[in-house]
């Protein structure tokens, strides 16, 4: 089994297009049985779609920043878990060694669940099941959801059956969508594989905000996103996540979210790749482990133009989102300074 994912590995290092690499986890996803699939209109792992330019037009704030979560959730087995070994964050761009498809074909329509089957095979054909996967933080497989304006993001756990995983989830816009699918197979290198899905209002002209934004409120909290020197295309950087109540006083009841104090998902401004990371230092070893605020995490930006990241935390026993934008300049070049800011 290892002999054949290292030689699927450097094949796909040598031929493979690179893939390019995104909780409100929804109770529905859970809850959904799986059901065959049909023969047609089934939607297979993305390759060569040219990305949209970064867009001037302006998008309402950040949407949907506190959510219930976690009810409904199929958990690893202890077992599992305690196997399981952290992931440090698949990068923007990784070699596939896995493809996958969707199935029925969506046309997505703003506020209507959308149900769906997924199947993963090896490059040979071969199905993937769930045995054929490691855990990685509590679950076999993260499903990284989002709109391409970037305001409708989504962190869904699929439910597996015997060759496929069923999962659901209701858009809050009418635009494209993309799914990239977080797995890691047994002995290999952990995957972000990317699908296309298309709304009935697509945007016609890119439609992602461009402002630059390191602060977030949340209730009377307020969040602050650093880095340790200005981004720059393939230069790693630490971001700080600075966490305050209303007096400004750090936060120290952060809770557990699968097995992290928080799950960062990195996209690319342009629609074409995401990273997901989770903070550096120790992890909660129990439900009844707290963290506290700053978080620090490394950033891989690969590319320049805008940087979209979400971030996952949980505190009182709800799953808070929090949306920043960053500027990732050329190498050897300073970010451009934001217009919208006073000197």
């Amino acid at each position: 089994m290892y002999s054949r994912f290292f030689y699927l590995f450097i094949i796909a290092l040598v031929a493979a297009t690179p893939a390019v690499a995104a909780d409100d986890v929804n109770a529905a996803a859970a809850n959904t049985t799986s059901t065959a699939a049909p023969a047609t209109n089934t939607v297979k792992s993305e390759e060569a779609e040219p990305p949209p330019e970064e867009s001037r037009v302006q998008v309402p704030d950040t949407p949907h920043q506190e959510h219930l979560g976690e009810k409904g959730e199929k958990p690893a087995k202890p077992d599992e878990q305690a196997a399981a070994k952290p992931h440090d964050g698949a990068k923007i761009s990784a070699p596939e060694t896995l493809r996958v498809s969707l199935t029925p074909e969506p046309k997505l329509e703003k506020d209507k669940q959308a149900a769906f089957v997924l199947r993963l095979e090896d490059k040979k054909g071969h199905p993937v099941g769930e045995s054929d996967l490691e855990v990685q933080h509590t679950q076999k497989m993260h499903l990284l959801i989002v709109d391409e304006s970037f305001t409708d993001y989504q962190h869904v756990h699929p439910v597996p059956a015997l060759d496929s995983w069923s999962f659901s989830f209701t858009p809050r816009t009418a635009h494209n969508y993309k799914i990239w699918v977080d797995v890691k197979p047994r002995g290999g290198d952990e995957e972000m594989l990317p699908l296309l899905l298309k709304g009935k209002e697509p945007c016609k002209v890119p439609c992602a905000d461009a402002t630059e934004r390191l602060t977030a409120a949340f209730g009377d909290d307020k969040a602050t996103l650093s880095f340790d020197a200005p981004l720059q295309a393939g230069t790693p950087a630490t971001a700080t996540l600075a966490l305050t109540d209303k007096k400004g006083a750090p936060l120290k009841d952060l809770q557990p979210v699968m097995g992290a104090y928080a799950h960062v998902a990195a996209f690319t401004g342009d629609f074409s790749g995401v990273a997901h990371v989770h903070p550096q230092g120790k992890e909660p070893a129990d439900d009844k482990d707290r963290g506290a605020s700053p978080l620090t995490f490394m950033i891989h930006p690969e590319k320049p133009g805008l940087l979209k990241l979400f971030v996952e935390i949980r505190r009182d026993d709800k799953n808070v989102f929090l949306y920043f934008t960053a500027k990732v300049a050329a190498t050897g070049k300073q970010p451009a300074p934001d217009a919208s800011k006073k000197p």
